[in-house]
């Protein structure tokens, strides 16, 4: 509204000015013819004083109108300063909030690292606790086990007193033997009772074995499904492979063939250009000439005077002087239609042309008829005429013969020169419509580039949504090959059992009733420490299951190394493999960043679609195109610092490799030192500082949204130079799209390598404890 207001104002002023100037003119022009009147006339005085009044008073007037003009210009002057002050204001206020929105910003990334700290420190008090705790338990359970093992050694003296005691009884009484045979006889009784439960017990033993043997058999086949899908995506992908080639062979072919439609171009294009060569020499030709015919026009007029007064000599035929055609008429008629037809009026480029051709080509035919015309002319002229009468006839016929031979060379080569204009103008046409198949050639050429790079982009989704499934089904297969492994582990471990307690079974037949509790007691232990020593190869496998990616060979290798042997050889097998395993997984070499391959590739489309709009603009600096250009200067400025981020994250990354390799190695036996952790708290600190300064570009790229949207209008297609079906809008929204992919990538990464630097910290904190 104010700025409509000052226009209306700056309006006004300058209509008031336009009258002031007038009236100024006015006034001195009066003044001015007052002082000459003055100077040159003898007058009255009282005429001269009031003229001299007159024109002073105007002069005053004037010279008060440019002091009232001063002021005025002044007061505008002052009202723009204070409105530009108001505005600088406003921008200085605005400048303010934006720095104290900043500031609040930084506050709540300090608050959340102040918070993530603390939370840090509770996790660590609490897994202090739960450290204890076991470790408490664990001395329970030592106490309880002691005693245990303390109350069998007094069980097992208690029975030893007691058979030294019966001994002595059976060996003083004899008397007493039927009460031992009558004992004996229960201790069969019990002996048959525990082998029917033994039996029981070997059948569902056996019954355990033949479910553990088909879930085995369908692990089997389940693996065997999965390594089928394995090879039929490897197929999928070579098949992929095989039409992306032949994609880019197309693709080739049609760069080469618009490469030879160029070449055919240029031919016709030089063609083109020889024949408009040709057309300019015509037409010079025909400006050489054209004053030539004109002296010879000049000098047929005094011949042609000459011969009206001989005819008027001969007034005494009937025949009309319209009626008649000389010689000299008959010439003058041609060349003024040649002149015409050389120098038409009102016809476009190509009648002139052909105009010119038609005249150039009559040129040398006029030049022999008109010779041969004046020199028989020459010849009766040179005669005089002796009699007027056989004069009269000689002319008339003359005239006759030289009008019908005239026309006869005229129609001649004006059928000539039409002939010749046709088949010009077919050569015309062919080359035109020659022109007009290379166009669409090329036109059908860009779409199908088009096509192909579509076709081209598919596949690349296609060929990554695959490596995703391949990914995704080999860690489906690691995930059966462990399940395998502990299935093998149980059946083995079933097997040790069975084994043991049918050795048990042969000693318990030869051995005396109370000898086969003591064998079963001691069985139960075995047992329990058995389960107990189980524990650690499962905790190992639980541990590769967390460290992925997983090898499929190291996989393999695992699962063929198991047997069914004894226990002793199974565990050390399984802490040998899950050595090898973890070694294989630090330096496998499937070990690569996804986020990263992706954020870079975002960042050259970005760059790429950035030149695709600065070659469309072009050269153009109407005032839209300069908001434009300001636009496209500050999409530069935010690709570059996403640019520099992602080097600074792999300048990092790489550093921690080199420095660090045993990063992820969560089960690795010896401690680090005081500087490792120290590498490791520096590498922390910096991937913080990243974050910080990934969270400020993306409070900027918040603005260049904003912008973008404002920016990339559907209006501007028609002023650039590209296709007319290029639409803006909806390349804006991929620059939106693809800014925000970039955006959400390096803040998945660095909150993965934050992720993996607190965790190995953690856990150098926790091994430090104990």
């Amino acid at each position: 509204m104010e700025e409509k207001g000052v226009s209306k104002s700056c309006d006004f002023v300058s209509e008031v000015r336009d009258d002031s100037l007038c009236a100024m003119y006015f006034g001195i022009s009066c003044a001015f013819y007052a002082l000459k009147k003055l100077s040159s006339e003898k007058l009255d005085d009282e005429l001269r004083e009031k003229m001299l009044q007159g024109s002073v008073n105007l002069l005053g007037l004037l010279v008060w109108r440019r002091v009232q003009e001063g002021e005025e210009s002044k007061r505008i002057e002052k009202h723009e300063l204070r409105r530009k002050l108001e505005a600088a204001e406003r921008e200085i206020m605005e400048l303010k909030k934006a720095r104290s929105e900043d500031a609040k910003a930084n506050d709540k990334v300090a608050s959340i690292y102040a918070a993530q700290e603390q939370g840090w420190f509770a996790e660590r008090r609490r897994l202090r606790h739960q450290v204890e705790s076991l470790l408490n338990d664990l001395r329970i359970l030592d106490k309880r086990k002691n005693e245990a093992i303390a109350d069998s050694d007094r069980k097992l003296g208690e029975m030893e007193v007691l058979v030294k005691s019966k001994e002595k009884v059976l060996e003083e009484d004899e008397k007493k033997r039927n009460e031992l045979e009558e004992k004996l006889k229960s201790t069969e009784a019990v002996l048959k009772e525990l082998r029917e439960a033994n039996k029981n017990k070997a059948q569902d033993h056996s019954t355990e074995l033949l479910k553990h043997k088909t879930a085995f058999i369908e692990l089997v086949s389940n693996q065997r499904q999965l390594e089928a899908e394995l090879s039929r995506t490897l197929r999928q992908v070579e098949a992929a492979k095989q039409q992306l080639e032949s994609l880019f062979d197309e693709k080739e072919e049609a760069v080469l063939m618009v490469e030879e439609l160029a070449v055919e171009l240029q031919k016709t294009r030089k063609e083109s250009e020889q024949k408009d060569k040709i057309l300019s020499a015509l037409m010079r030709r025909i400006k050489v000439d054209s004053p030539e015919i004109l002296k010879e026009v000049k000098l047929f007029k005094p011949k042609r005077k000459i011969g009206e007064r001989k005819t008027e000599r001969l007034g005494s035929f009937p025949s009309s002087r319209s009626e008649r055609h000389t010689l000299r008429n008959l010439l003058s008629r041609q060349v003024s239609s040649k002149l015409l037809e050389a120098f038409p009026a009102d016809e476009n480029r190509e009648g002139s042309t052909k105009s010119e051709l038609r005249k150039a080509v009559f040129d040398e035919l006029d030049a022999e008829v008109r010779k041969e015309i004046e020199d028989s002319y020459s010849a009766q002229t040179e005669k005089r005429f002796p009699e007027e009468h056989t004069e009269f006839h000689e002319e008339t016929r003359l005239d006759e013969w030289v009008h019908a031979e005239a026309e006869k060379y005229h129609n001649a080569v004006e059928q000539r020169h039409q002939l010749e204009l046709d088949a010009l103008e077919e050569q015309i046409r062919m080359k035109e419509d020659k022109l007009e198949a290379f166009r669409w050639k090329l036109l059908s050429a860009e779409v199908e580039t088009k096509s192909l790079q579509s076709k081209t982009e598919d596949h690349n989704q296609e060929l990554s949504q695959l490596r995703d499934d391949n990914l995704r089904l080999e860690s489906l297969l690691a995930d059966r090959e462990v399940e395998l492994k502990t299935f093998k582990d149980q059946v083995s471990m079933l097997l040790s059992k069975l084994s043991v307690q049918k050795a048990r079974k042969h000693s318990s037949r030869r051995n005396l009733p109370i000898d086969d509790d003591n064998g079963w007691s001691k069985f139960k232990f075995t047992k329990k420490k058995l389960d107990e020593k189980d524990q650690e190869p499962k905790k190992c496998m639980v541990e590769e299951e967390t460290k992925k990616p997983v090898e499929r060979d190291s996989s393999s290798k695992h699962t063929s190394s198991t047997s069914f042997s004894s226990t002793e050889d199974i565990e050390e097998k399984h802490i040998l493999e899950a050595k090898v395993c973890l070694n294989k997984v630090n330096a496998s070499p499937w070990k690569v960043d996804l986020h990263a391959l992706g954020v870079t590739y975002k960042i050259k489309r970005l760059n790429q679609q950035l030149l695709m709009l600065e070659r469309l603009t072009g050269n153009q600096e109407s005032n839209e195109f300069k908001s434009f250009k300001t636009l496209l200067s500050l999409l530069k400025k935010q690709v570059s610092r996403y640019q520099s981020l992602q080097e600074k994250t792999d300048d990092l990354s790489k550093r921690m490799e080199d420095k660090d390799l045993n990063l992820k190695q969560r089960v690795s036996s010896s401690k680090r030192t005081k500087e490792e952790t120290k590498k490791l708290e520096h590498f922390l600190e910096e991937t913080f500082q990243l974050q910080r300064f990934i969270v400020a570009t993306g409070q900027k790229l918040m603005e260049v949204q904003s912008k973008i949207a404002a920016g990339f209008v559907a209006g501007i297609t028609s002023k650039l130079d590209g296709p007319d079906n290029f639409d803006m809008k909806r390349f804006g929204d991929t620059m939106q799209c693809l800014f925000k992919d970039v955006q959400r990538g390096l803040e998945v990464r660095m909150s993965r390598l934050i992720g993996d630097l607190e965790g190995t910290l953690a856990y150098e904190g926790i091994n430090f404890l104990k």
